[in-house]
């Protein structure tokens, strides 16, 4: 999607990646309205599901960056017809990729 279509969009950052240094805030700052913490935003509480965060995403045009290349599956038992998953960076620490998960609408 072009970047105008992402604007006004908020992203989801998995609680695993919380702290991560190469989340680069100030990029996806540029890119969405609104960064959300898993634990630390009201309404996503530290121990919310896959399935619940893609409803969520998909109910407040949300994106989601996560280390947890699988739950773009959970994604699609939400009336979900497709998501685009890229690589975003690697983490050193935890030693996995990073993947942001675009609801793709149609």
């Amino acid at each position: 999607m072009l970047r105008k279509e992402r604007e006004g969009m908020r992203i989801i950052i998995d609680k695993p990646l919380t702290g991560w240094e190469g989340i680069r805030e100030p990029d996806l700052l540029g890119k969405y309205s609104e960064i959300l913490k898993v634990g630390q935003y009201p309404g996503i509480p530290q121990r919310t599901d896959d399935k619940e965060l893609g409803a969520y995403c998909r109910d407040n045009d949300c994106d989601f960056m996560t280390c947890d290349l699988k739950a773009y599956t959970h994604f699609l038992e939400n009336d979900v017809k497709a998501v685009r998953v890229s690589k975003y960076g690697y983490n050193a620490r935890s030693e996995q990729y990073v993947y942001l998960i675009e609801i793709v609408k149609s």
